[in-house]
């Protein structure tokens, strides 16, 4: 469990280097050739990282369990471009820290045997460790990534 909450952790910390002093300008510009911003690439994080933990809570309908105003940073495409725009640097780390502090609480519930547990994921029998790398993944959302690179 250590080393999964030291990826993460570690993955969050380049993220907030990478965003660190970037203005509403900034966080909304979607350079040429690339499908998303900096600021929705962060609002997505926040949404995947909540949509884990009420998986990981065993919720029998996870997508019902989502609160709302997660699903444009879920989705990103005609959503995340509408809803998620002219948002302050402030907003997204917030949330952010918000869902980490959540993301936390679950993991100390969890003994160290639990990422390692089978869990039916993308069409086949994985773990919770592969469900839970997707937070700080970088090869997923490779052609998304913003300049400055970023993620997490």
């Amino acid at each position: 469990m250590a080393r999964l909450i030291g990826m993460m952790t570690y993955k969050r910390e380049t993220t907030l280097q990478a965003v660190q002093g970037l203005n509403v300008e900034e966080l909304d510009l979607i350079p040429d050739g690339h499908a998303n911003s900096a600021g929705m690439l962060l609002a997505h994080t926040a949404a995947m990282e909540r949509i884990y933990q009420v998986i990981s809570d065993g919720h029998a309908d996870p997508d019902s369990a989502l609160e709302a105003h997660h699903w444009p940073g879920l989705n990103l495409g005609e959503q995340g471009h509408a809803k998620l725009r002219g948002r302050p640097l402030r907003h997204d780390l917030e949330e952010l820290n918000r869902v980490r502090t959540g993301t936390l609480e679950l993991l100390a519930a969890r003994d160290d045997a639990w990422p390692d547990e089978p869990l039916p994921f993308w069409g086949d029998m994985r773990n919770w460790h592969l469900m839970w790398f997707h937070v700080f993944d970088l090869a997923s959302h490779e052609s998304q990534k913003p300049v400055p690179p970023l993620f997490c």
